[in-house]
């Protein structure tokens, strides 16, 4: 639990520094190309936290590859990984058949085997950077500690709440700001911006419930494989298959359950994602127990 709190503090005040920060960086970068204020106070922000967090963890003498989820051999991690890749990618498909079936998304007309493809690969090659980073700080070294802190229960708890949290504090719309009269206020708005979103948490919440039952199945899988291979692989398969509905299917504007979509700017994560995502986190949960214990 203190090195959770530790990591909120972390956050706050990676968001903060980074708002001060962001003016002059962003002075300083004009000179050499375009960059948007915001994304620049989000890299430096993502910089401060990684740098705080590895302060913290060797200040704990916890800097090794079994704390952040590595311990097994590159065999089986590599894996464990491309299993968890494809079980990522059949994972949504059932949200798919079911926005389709329910005609709460319909298809592009642009759609092609080709372009399937391409968008596949892309977003495989993203989900991979954003699951390898944030697999290793949740499911790595956040769930490592709170495990030999507070036990189990916690270390897959509170990880997921942050997972489901962070979610809401990187969307560029609600940080993107004018660089008409940009300044040093104007930096700390976009800092003070990431955490809009929980001024209204009941516009979120379906969202977070959705995201927070992610969260738990990906440190299942940490907690029953001993690594985090699977957890990227599952992570990223997730991510590449949204960017292909989000590409080739549209939400139908006409339904009569857009509640079941969501708040969430992909238009995939909701209450339906939460109900799935949860029956299939108690299914493997109950699974993986059963296989250990025998």
């Amino acid at each position: 639990m203190r090195f959770f709190v530790k990591t909120l503090i972390a956050i706050v005040l990676a968001a903060l520094i980074a708002g001060a920060l962001t003016y002059p960086a962003w002075f300083a970068v004009t000179h050499f190309a375009d960059y948007r204020p915001d994304r620049i106070m989000r890299r430096i922000g993502e910089l401060l936290l990684v740098v705080a967090l590895v302060w913290i963890l060797r200040r704990e003498g916890l800097v090794n590859r079994a704390t952040f989820g590595y311990g097994v051999p590159r065999r089986q991690f590599l894996r464990q990984m491309m299993l968890g890749f494809v079980a990522g990618l059949l994972l949504m498909l059932p949200l798919v058949f079911g926005f389709l079936g329910l005609d709460i998304r319909t298809w592009n007309t642009e759609f092609t085997l080709i372009a399937l493809a391409k968008s596949l690969v892309e977003g495989a090659l993203a989900g991979f950077v954003i699951a390898f980073i944030e697999e290793s700080l949740l499911r790595g070294a956040m769930y490592s500690v709170i495990e030999r802190e507070s036990g189990i229960t916690q270390a897959i708890v509170m990880p997921s709440v942050l997972f489901a949290a962070l979610h809401f504090m990187v969307d560029p719309d609600a940080m993107r700001v004018s660089t008409d009269h940009m300044n040093f206020a104007v930096g700390m708005q976009i800092a003070v911006k990431a955490f809009a979103a929980f001024a209204e948490p009941l516009k979120i919440i379906d969202a977070l419930f959705a995201l927070f039952a992610l969260g738990v199945l990906l440190a299942l899988i940490r907690r029953y494989t001993g690594a985090i291979a699977g957890s990227i692989g599952l992570h990223a398969g997730g991510v590449a298959m949204i960017a292909v509905i989000g590409q080739f299917t549209s939400v139908n504007s006409h339904t009569s359950l857009p509640w079941l979509i969501g708040s969430y700017n992909d238009g995939v994560i909701g209450w339906l994602a939460f109900l799935w995502i949860t029956i299939v986190a108690l299914g493997y949960w109950r699974i993986a127990a059963a296989v250990k214990q025998n």
